[in-house]
């Protein structure tokens, strides 16, 4: 799956453009006139390309994926189709093998609303002050134009500053914290929910047609998912999740 080039450019692409462009299009989610299924498959674009960035910046990209695959659902009437579900159980078992592998979820869940309008900070806040001040946008030029990388004494731009920041907040952490991923989301209602799915594609879909007979092969897909998810929690002594 290629991510359109309207969408994000592969060249010189760094984790904190990825994220930036992940949380712009998770917050256009809902807003009237857009497509779902679109904004959708710029999501899974972008999942592949976060790839190459590592566990930390790929898992939170799948959540917003997944998020963004139940919010398919219109009616409480509607079910998942199976390939979309099939799509979803894979999302969630490579989540599950990261965490297979020591990694755990953040603990803190944060706010999708918060992630977009709080992501540019820094120089952003500053344009947007100077822009609305008496310099206009001649100001909120300026105001670029004066990100100065502390290290080298070179201009940066805004996204070489947040990558800059990225790295060096990594740089700093311990290898537990390292370990940690947050995310946005829930895993456990993500497992609870694709179950539900699977279960209300059964109550919907004739039991005498073969498209029944092919959905109850992804029960054992189902199984393995959720005894791993269980694993997980297990480990981390969330045995209530």
């Amino acid at each position: 799956l290629r991510v359109p080039k309207s969408v994000l450019p592969e060249e010189g692409l760094t984790a904190a453009v990825l994220n930036k462009k992940v949380q712009e299009i998770a917050g256009m989610r809902g807003r009237r006139g857009m497509d779902p299924r679109f904004l959708l498959r710029q999501l899974e674009g972008l999942s592949k390309l976060s790839i190459q960035f590592g566990p930390r910046v790929e898992v939170p990209v799948l959540m917003y994926v997944i998020s963004a695959q139940f919010s398919l659902q219109r009616s409480i009437d509607d079910y998942m189709d199976t390939p979309t579900w099939r799509s979803c159980a894979g999302y969630l078992e490579r989540i599950s093998n990261v965490l297979e592998e020591g990694y755990r979820l953040g603990v803190h869940q944060v706010d999708e609303a918060d992630l977009v309008l709080g992501t540019r900070g820094g120089a952003t806040n500053k344009m947007k002050a100077a822009a609305s001040g008496s310099g206009g946008a001649m100001a909120a030029v300026a105001a670029e134009q004066k990100l100065i990388n502390p290290h080298t004494g070179d201009p940066e731009t805004e996204d070489e500053r947040a990558e800059r920041l990225r790295v060096e907040k990594e740089a700093s952490m311990t290898e537990e914290e390292k370990k940690t991923i947050p995310v946005v989301g829930s895993l456990s209602m993500y497992l609870s929910s694709l179950e539900q799915e699977y279960t209300k594609s059964l109550q919907k879909i004739s039991h005498h047609t073969p498209e029944y007979v092919a959905r109850l092969r992804d029960e054992a897909k189902l199984v393995v998912l959720l005894a791993k998810g269980q694993d997980y929690f297990e480990r981390e002594g969330k045995v209530d999740e």
